[in-house]
């Protein structure tokens, strides 16, 4: 136990430093977190014997974690009203890359496997006949799979957003399903080419079916309940909590009920964002900020694990093939059901470049593929997938980076923290607060209150120097004391002791004050030490110039494309 926690300490510290090296250099960071992954395995488990494989399968349940809270991520991008707009066309390109790669991988790696040096002694087509054809159509179905978490890591990391950052994020998310149901047509097929060993189709498709529908159910049921819990919930704290508790729950039940993860937890998401559309923000921010440490460990067992053993000569031509197949379907099916969809000009253009990663879906299926064949076709499937996710998983994250930084959505997306070092404390305050004078009388007090949207007011003297504050909160509590009313002045009410700032102060200082000392409000002053009033600083005035901005530049950023 103490070793596998110092494995995951380790882990995190030194993929961290790889990760932030690699974003230097300007190559995303899930390739440093994946090289220091395949480099520690190498050292740590070949030159110096203390990581074993057994340590890194322990460590199997982190990767089940970050899979899971990638699929809820993704789920929380999918808006009703994004499928509403582009849900068909989501579906014509998800098909025609999957089915076109699937294909091509299949033509190519059947042609490599046929006997062309007996070309002299056979006919073409007893060449033909005498390929691997049940391996190439396997291959093929295992093709259409992408990984999502290697593509959406280089996403977040450049804050990107537009149609190509949205379709990208459907089509990864959907992936899983079609590659589940192509492997169940595959697989039938496959059985066809052995003789006396053919099943139906129905018998086939029967298990990726239920996977497919159970996990959208499943994941749809968790997510509305977190929905409804959220919009009664009161205390902001419980939001992470349950959050963590539901996806843990949803990676025991899919083992347990042998669904689909990350289909399971993207319908959560799903179900989350269109249930409660507001306060599920909170809820996908508060799991974003929780994942960081996972993500680096997780990244960092994915290349550790992905270490190709020696293959015979025939095996990696076959896995060029498979390489070249799966990289020419993708870049042409995303092309042409984008095209047929009419998706915009960058959708069509760059979609194929982030469709490179493949990884636990893959593998997955090669491991449920190598138990229905003979033992050496059964280690060539899982030794091609594995090299070949080894290489993709290294070249995919940099192309997905070409692609967005072509399109134009890096940093495009906005969010509160990304704004608040670009203001100052003057670009937002109130510059005209409806203000006080010492000895008004309480009728005069809330006649300035009455019409009013501040919650705070406050009290200057003749040359407009700040005395004091008022809240409402005093203001209510006045009315239990009916004799003294008339009595009251504003003077009585006020408190003297009201933190101030100035309005050259970034708005990131100035809210992290108002975190550290639980204030809601700042009074800004020209100089500390004349206190004259120029403006009054409220944190739900803060948030809501921030959200309307970041509504502004996303909204910019939709019509720019």
């Amino acid at each position: 136990m103490e070793k596998l926690i110092l494995l995951i300490g380790i882990a995190i510290i030194l993929g961290s430093v790889g990760g932030r090296v690699f974003a230097r250099l300007g190559i995303p960071q899930v390739v440093g977190y994946i090289v220091i992954g395949i480099v520690g395995i190498m050292i740590g488990g070949t030159l110096i014997h203390v990581v074993s494989p057994l340590d890194i399968r322990h460590l199997e349940p982190v990767s089940l974690i970050a899979l899971s809270i990638i699929g809820f991520n993704i789920g929380g991008e999918l808006r009703k009203d994004i499928f509403q707009k582009h849900g068909s066309k989501f579906l014509l390109v998800l098909v025609c890359e999957g089915i076109t790669a699937a294909l091509l991988v299949t033509l190519l790696t059947g042609l490599v496997s046929c006997p062309w040096s007996r070309i002299a002694d056979l006919s073409l087509l007893e060449v033909l006949g005498r390929g691997n054809w049940p391996l190439a159509v396997l291959l093929g179905a295992i093709a259409s799979a992408t990984a999502p978490a290697a593509t959406v890591d280089v996403l977040w990391e450049y804050r990107t957003r537009g149609i190509l950052t949205t379709t990208v994020l459907a089509i990864v998310a959907l992936d899983d399903g079609l590659a589940l149901l192509l492997y169940g047509f595959a697989s039938s097929i496959a059985d066809l080419f052995r003789e006396g060993q053919g099943t139906s189709f129905v018998g086939a498709l029967a298990e990726p079916l239920y996977s497919i529908f159970g996990s959208l159910i499943l994941g749809a049921i968790v997510g509305a309940t977190f929905g409804i819990a959220f919009r009664r919930l009161q205390n902001r704290d419980l939001v992470l909590p349950i959050c963590v508790g539901g996806l843990f729950s949803i990676i025991g039940l899919c083992g347990y009920l042998h669904l689909d993860l990350i289909l399971t937890s993207m319908s959560a998401g799903v179900a989350l964002v269109n249930v409660e559309p507001t306060r599920s923000q909170d809820a996908f921010e508060q799991v974003s900020r929780f994942a960081p440490p996972i993500y680096v460990l997780f990244f960092v067992l994915v290349g550790a694990r992905l270490q190709p053993k020696s293959m015979a000569g025939w095996m990696i031509i076959l896995a060029l093939a498979y390489v070249v197949g799966r990289t020419a379907g993708k870049f042409l099916g995303a092309y042409l059901g984008s095209r047929m969809a009419g998706m915009p000009e960058q959708v069509q253009k760059y979609l194929g470049w982030c469709l490179f990663s493949q990884a636990g879906v893959a593998i997955g299926l090669a491991i449920i593929a190598s138990h229905d064949l003979e033992h050496q076709t059964a280690q060539a499937v899982i030794l091609i997938i594995t090299a070949t996710t080894f290489l993709v998983q290294i070249i995919g994250p940099p192309s997905v980076k070409f692609a967005v930084k072509r399109a134009g959505e890096v940093g495009r997306d906005v969010r509160e923290e990304d704004l608040l070092s670009s203001f100052t404390v003057g670009d937002v305050m109130d510059p005209n607060p409806p203000f006080l004078k010492p000895h008004a009388p309480l009728s005069e007090v809330l006649q300035v209150a009455a019409p009013s949207d501040s919650l705070y007011f406050p009290v200057l003297d003749r040359e407009s120097r700040l005395m004091g504050m008022i809240s409402f909160l005093d203001i209510k509590r006045i009315f239990a004391m009916d004799e003294l009313g008339s009595l009251v002045l504003a003077y009585d009410l006020m408190v003297d002791r009201v933190p101030v700032t100035l309005p050259n102060v970034t708005l990131y200082d100035a809210m992290e004050r108002m975190k550290q000392e639980n204030l809601e409000v700042l009074a800004v002053v020209d100089s500390e030490e004349h206190k004259k009033l120029v403006g009054m600083l409220e944190r739900r005035r803060i948030h809501s110039i921030l959200r309307q901005e970041i509504l502004r530049r996303r909204g910019d950023a939709l019509l720019t494309h």
